[in-house]
């Protein structure tokens, strides 16, 4: 009882620090708030915006800035369910004063601009398109790494080619990557991700012209900030030692006296040379960068002198009292202040070479329309300042924004900060104006997107560029019980230590005070298998999720890991226990077997002698051919003869069925290659039972989950419609997606730790803490941006620069740093429990550096830890109820007969039981092929806004296409031939250009539509579509002439195609109410024939009793670009 009533007393009274949490709402101070995990973040957010709307004129002088669109949304949706409760002082002057200016606040909640950089940023460049110089037709694209890629290889075929000299050059740098190109490629491409952050602090390559850049003025800049960055490291250690009088002169006085005559520069001047501060920490630390114990002759002091000895005994206990040895340390093989002939040779070659891959980069994007998210955000600062001189816009922003707050401040980037300095570049001293931020540096956990924990350090210390900060530090956890707290005090400070350094990225550790003092099941633990099985470790987490879901039913229970890497065994372990959980973001897509066999089935039409993939194909779940009659099928001569040949006599009856079942669906895709090859995957997977043969899993996490991860590849798919697919590509790009484990029925959620920042759960499970990324790699360019400007060095095997290994020590220093933040992150997302778990394979020793249980073992003791001996996992019993099972052989789609396809250039009607050799050939003959071209280049000509006919890379892109498909030389060059003449007939006639005209109203191309009768599926493709002065217009095109019907009228021939179009008709009747006309664009001869498509028709095709009846749709069954479920 006493528990309780002091947990009640607790809650009632105010947390320690309720002052600075006053302090933080005083709309005319500029404050940066430090606010640890379970402190209250948002909700101090929220009422300092309140009270900011109590003050202002307007709700647009306010802009609150965060990280994530959800994190938007919640602040948003605080503030708007504050508003609504006028519960609190501040809500209720927010909305008086939203009265007495008329704001509506609630009816035009718009006006509380709450959103993220990326938005606000985007919205600045809509502003001044000129300014910002980027065109708002201009497409932001998440992912363009393809056309970095590009970008760099033009920028070096360029180079190379330009001088003989320059190529020289780049063979240099080529040869520092241990001549490996594909390594120098790879180094420009993520230095053209993040050009943000050294393009524009260059000032040499500012004009951004390569033509223009004086090689002499680069080097002098990039020498005078590596001078700056060395000196301030040394003044920096000038000042801490200065704490103690008098230990700054003694340290210079020990190495005077110490130094080996034969380096000590005569006379000697006090630490001018580097080899003296090399000398003052060799003097103090080990290779290990600990504190000597001892002093011999080796260092300089001989045992027989005293007095030095002496001497050099007292400095030491006064450093060792005064700084940390790491403080030291980082003065280690500091460079001479002038570069060498060779470093600056060096350094101007990267340079121009990176400023040469920008210049392709936006040439590239003017070609494509594109852009990247950098390239909004520098064309956001270009919006705010031109010529080093505030915008009108930039100005207009000072009227308008007068405070500013930044939600998660030590997640921003160097071009990040830089933003947020432009938008106050025109506020004045004590005009009103304020700037406010909270975060957590210890919750810094985002550098590998480019977050810089020198922009909160610095604040804190010395303030922002145009506003003197407040910093206030929160204590009181609000989230985690008593235990918890008093835990993660007593583990993580050793861990995160007590100095700040932003240029290490080291974050003292700040002490939180709990606030809830009783919490139901609340513990900790930490496991420690004697083994290297991590199955043995998975199986031991799975039965403690059990265990807490069994004691805590109603409870969030969260499995949270460092990385992706190596989580299959927990997954298994999860479904043979019954772990029911989701997880998103998890798993790469190529796990998923419907994944990988819908891949396998796209290798297969794009490449009819893939043995691999046709084999894979019958293999897999929707045929499930045995191995034995595999072997007879791979008799054949080719590939596709394994599903479209007679079936021998040697196959088992069950094989042949299978045989029979699938070949339909390919022929009917091989035959309708115009489609897109996205259509033709999915319709083929469908059909043969994709939507079924994975559900006879006796995984139940996986049924709710197939079709989402397989149109989820189809989306992939698709995004490679317009090039030319190569099957690599395409399964890189599918193992770096990732798949959905969305379980409606979980109790577990599982996720990353960068994922779940920001979240809290009940119970937490940190597994795999013996885990540990990949190794620190030696980069042959390291690149910082320091408030000197950017420091730069190379690597050069024959001129060691020194430089380059202080950089890559920080480096490497940096991500130790962050690797117990993240660990940090992890723990403090639990609110009752936390459990841990690792394996190591011999207790005695150290486990893996730079892991996490490395962390916890260095500040526990073995009596903190359960200790489980290594054992042998039994073979697991559910294992063979996992085997995926092929479907029943007599599956077969059905297609409704009241809603047939009609295809125009049809060549096998039906598909035969059994293909001869001359049908194939047929099957394959070039006006199918022909078609496939016409098609996609008809497509994405209407695309790209030009007629502008296929230039020669294209066209060699398809002559690769159709040798790949069996085309001899000869029907490659007629059949080309016949694709340019049409193209060519289509461009330089009226209907056609009308036709292709990219500004129609409604424009669309190819367009799926899923139709359904209650039971079945139906896809149709559109091959163009618009709207035209008030009429929705439907036109097939026709390719394919065969001889037999030359003579036939083309009316006649479009006639053919009438219950085809009248089904689109139909389709499009259901969306709305725009009277429609039909038509069949033949290609060869440029000519539009209209074809009728209204009621009276659509009776006439009906009373006519052909298998074209028509049937009408209702708008329940009807759903455009998506599957529905059969």
């Amino acid at each position: 009882m006493g528990d309780v009533n002091a947990s009640l007393k607790q809650a009632l009274s105010p947390p320690p620090d309720q002052e600075q949490r006053d302090t933080a709402i005083d709309p005319t101070r500029s404050f940066i708030v430090q606010a640890p995990a379970g402190s209250g973040k948002t909700t101090l957010l929220v009422t300092r915006y309140l009270a900011l709307l109590a003050t202002v004129n307007e709700p647009e002088e306010i802009l609150a800035i965060t990280f994530t669109r959800k994190a938007a949304q919640e602040m948003r949706a605080r503030v708007i369910e504050e508003l609504k409760s006028v519960s609190k002082e501040h809500a209720r002057a927010a909305m008086q004063r939203s009265a007495e200016r008329n704001w509506q606040l609630l009816a035009t909640p718009q006006r509380m601009h709450i959103q993220t950089i990326d938005s606000f940023q985007q919205g600045l460049v809509q502003q001044l398109p000129y300014q910002s110089r980027l065109s708002l037709d201009y497409e932001t694209i998440e992912n363009a790494e393809s056309v970095y890629r590009e970008a760099v290889g033009n920028a070096l075929e360029r180079i190379a080619a330009r001088t003989a000299s320059f190529g020289d050059e780049i063979a240099a740098m080529v040869a520092a990557f241990d001549n490996n190109p594909d390594n120098v490629r790879d180094l420009l491409v993520d230095m053209l991700t993040k050009r943000d952050q050294w393009l524009e602090h260059i000032p040499a390559l500012a004009g951004g012209a390569l033509s223009q850049v004086d090689a002499d003025l680069l080097a002098d800049q990039l020498q005078q900030a590596r001078s700056s960055f060395c000196k301030r490291r040394q003044q920096e250690f000038v000042d801490a030692v200065s704490v103690t009088s008098g230990l700054w002169e003694e340290c210079v006085e020990l190495v005077a006296a110490s130094k080996p005559q034969k380096n000590k520069p005569e006379p000697f001047y006090g630490m001018d040379d580097p080899s003296d501060w090399d000398h003052l920490v060799y003097l103090f630390l080990t290779g290990q960068d600990s504190w000597r114990k001892r002093i011999s002759k080796r260092e300089g002091i001989p045992s027989t002198d005293a007095v030095l000895k002496d001497s050099w005994t007292s400095v030491k206990e006064e450093m060792e009292n005064t700084i940390k040895p790491e403080q030291l340390s980082k003065l280690r093989g500091l460079p001479s202040a002038e570069l060498t002939e060779t470093q600056k040779q060096d350094l101007t070659n990267y340079a121009l070479t990176l400023l040469a891959c920008v210049q392709e980069l936006n040439q590239l994007f003017d070609s494509q329309k594109v852009v990247d998210f950098t390239e909004r955000a520098i064309a956001a600062r270009r919006a705010l300042r031109v010529d080093d001189a505030p915008t009108e816009l930039a100005l207009a922003l000072d009227y308008r924004i007068r405070h500013i707050l930044v939600d998660e401040y030590q997640d921003t980037s160097i071009a990040q900060n830089d933003f947020l300095n432009l938008l106050m570049e025109g506020w004045e001293p004590d005009d009103g104006n304020t700037f406010f931020a909270v975060g957590d540096p210890m919750q810094s956990i985002y550098k590998f997107r480019d977050a810089d924990l020198t922009n909160f350090l610095t604040a804190e210390t010395g303030g922002i560029k145009h506003r003197q900060v407040e910093k206030l530090q929160l204590t009181a956890n609000f989230r985690s019980s008593t235990h918890l707290v008093d835990w993660c005090n007593s583990v993580f400070a050793p861990i995160l230590g007590d100095v700040n350094d932003a240029e290490l990225g080291q974050v003292a550790f700040s002490e939180s005070i709990e606030m809830d003092k009783v919490a139901l099941g609340s513990g900790h633990g930490l496991t420690i298998i004697e083994s290297e099985d991590r199955k043995h470790e998975a199986e031991l987490v799975a039965m403690k999720l059990r265990e807490l879901h069994e004691q805590f039913p109603s409870d969030d229970i969260a499995v949270l890991f460092r990385t992706r890497n190596e989580i299959g065994a927990y997954f298994e372990a999860f479904r043979d226990h019954g772990v029911r959980w989701r997880g998103v973001d998890m798993e790469s897509l190529s796990n998923f077997g419907a994944v990988r066999d819908l891949y396998s089935l796209t290798c297969a039409l794009i490449d009819l002698e893939d043995e691999l993939a046709w084999s894979a194909l019958l293999l897999c779940p929707l045929a499930g051919i045995e191995l034995r009659d595999l072997e007879v099928l791979r008799e054949h001569d080719r590939a596709v003869d394994m599903v479209l040949a007679q079936p021998t006599e040697k196959l088992s009856d069950i094989a042949s069925k299978i045989v029979y079942r699938i070949r339909e669906p390919i022929l009917d895709a091989l035959h309708n290659q115009h489609r897109s090859l996205r259509s033709r995957v999915e319709r083929i997977w469908y059909q043969l039972g994709g939507a079924n043969a994975y559900a006879i899993h006796s995984d139940p996490n996986s049924e709710p989950v197939i079709k989402d991860n397989a149109q989820h590849y189809l989306d992939i798919l698709e995004g490679f419609e317009n090039d030319y697919i190569d099957k690599d590509s395409l399964w890189e790009r599918v193992e770096s997606a990732l798949a959905t484990e969305n379980n409606p029925s979980a109790y577990v959620e599982v996720m990353t730790i960068h994922n779940a920042k920001g979240l809290e759960f009940d119970h937490v499970v940190l597994p795999a803490l013996n885990q540990v990324t990949r190794h620190e790699q030696r980069l042959p360019l390291y690149v910082k941006q320091t408030e000197f400007g950017t420091v730069m060095a190379a690597q050069n095997q024959l001129e060691p620069d020194p430089m380059h290994s202080i950089m890559f020590k920080d480096e490497a220093q940096r991500n130790k740093n962050e690797t117990s933040r993240l660990f940090y992150v992890g723990a403090t997302r639990a609110k009752t429990s936390l459990w841990l778990f690792g394996t190591v394979k011999d207790l005695e020793k150290k486990p893996n550096a730079n892991s996490f249980l490395r962390l916890i073992r260095e500040v526990t003791i073995p009596t903190d830890w359960e200790q489980v001996p290594a054992q042998d996992t039994p073979q697991d019993e559910l294992t063979g109820a996992r085997i995926w099972r092929r479907i029943d052989p007599n599956f077969h789609f059905q297609v409704p007969t009241t809603l047939p396809e009609f295809e125009a250039n049809v060549i096998l009607d039906e598909a035969p039981e059994s293909a001869s050799q001359d049908q194939i050939e047929t099957l394959l003959s070039s006006p199918i092929a022909i078609g496939h071209l016409v098609h996609g280049e008809l497509q994405r000509m209407v695309e790209v806004g030009s007629l502008d006919l296929p230039d020669s890379q294209r066209v060699e892109m398809w002559r690769n296409e159709l040798r790949n498909q069996g085309f001899s030389a000869r029907d490659i060059a007629d059949m080309l031939e016949t694709v340019q003449n049409q193209l060519e007939s289509t461009v330089a006639s009226d209907k056609g250009r009308w036709l292709l005209r990219a500004d129609h109203e409604q424009s669309a191309v190819e367009v799926a539509y899923t139709t359904s009768n209650g039971s079945q599926n139906l896809i149709s493709i559109v091959d163009r579509t618009f709207v035209d002065e008030g009429t929705r217009w439907i036109v097939d095109y026709k390719t394919s002439m065969i001889p037999d019907d030359r003579n036939v009228p083309l009316d006649q021939k479009a006639l053919n195609h009438q219950p085809q179009l009248i089904r689109y008709a139909e389709i499009f009747e259901l969306q709305e109410s725009l009277p429609i006309r039909a038509a069949i664009f033949f290609t060869d001869v440029a000519e539009l024939v209209e074809v009728d498509v209204s009621i009276p028709a659509r009776k006439a095709v009906i009373d006519s009793g052909s298998p074209s009846e028509m049937h009408r749709l209702n708008d329940q069954t009807f759903k455009p670009q998506e599957l529905l479920e059969g």
